[in-house]
């Protein structure tokens, strides 16, 4: 009779330490696993930070016009290509940004015409379509005013940037008028280059470049 309760009891007593040596185990890998999911966290919180700092960093440039000014010209855009355009319709110019040495530079101002008060240029921020023979070409055929202009690239839909006016494609059949009104609101919706800056756009602002177009005078980007 004792033997067979100091059997039982030996029994017990297995079945109790492999109960125990189970838990034990499940505890250890259940710590492990806890342990290498909080790693997982902390890296990806890590490599987050590390993207944003990245992004912050990476082409957002922000430049205040001056201290009496409020508009703040931004490097937006300047991510796909080496120029960003601002059109302003109160200066009547075209100023070409571009990033140098992680800073903003005025690298070209064009005088311009842009839309008469009746046929005004949009307003907006815009990128360049592709470079087709639809959007950019050396003669463009305005069929309903019947003249010509040289050097044009597309901005959106019908508004284009392109030279002053020709009677025919011929360069010296140019519109004298559409010169002296470069600096004045004259078209109907384009803006208007001296055929020198029409060319410079032509071979320089590829698709894809961000156009933004603005009421206000944008003056104080001289002193960029």
């Amino acid at each position: 009779m004792i033997s067979k309760i100091c059997r039982q009891t030996i029994r017990s007593s297995k079945v109790i330490y492999i109960l125990a040596l189970i838990m034990m185990i499940f505890f250890y890998n259940s710590k492990e696993v806890l342990a290498e999911s909080e790693n997982k966290d902390n890296t990806s919180i890590e490599s987050k930070n590390e993207s944003t700092e990245d992004n912050s960093q990476s082409f957002y440039i922000m430049k205040k016009l001056s201290m009496d000014s409020d508009v703040i010209i931004t490097s937006e855009g300047l991510e796909s290509a080496p120029y960003k355009i601002m059109v302003s319709i109160a200066d009547q110019k075209v100023y070409i940004l571009k990033i140098e040495d992680d800073d903003i530079k005025l690298e070209k101002t064009m005088i311009c015409s842009t839309g008469k008060d009746k046929t005004p240029t949009p307003t907006g921020t815009f990128k360049l379509p592709p470079d087709n023979s639809r959007n950019v070409g050396k003669w463009y055929y305005f069929s309903e005013f019947k003249v010509y202009a040289q050097y044009y690239r597309r901005i959106y839909k019908g508004f284009l940037f392109h030279s002053v006016l020709f009677s025919k494609p011929d360069p010296k059949a140019l519109i004298s008028s559409s010169v002296k009104n470069l600096g004045n609101k004259a078209s109907h919706g384009c803006i208007r280059l001296s055929v020198e800056d029409a060319k410079w756009m032509y071979e320089n602002i590829k698709g894809g470049t961000t156009v933004e177009i603005v009421s206000y005078s944008l003056k104080d980007i001289n002193k960029m």
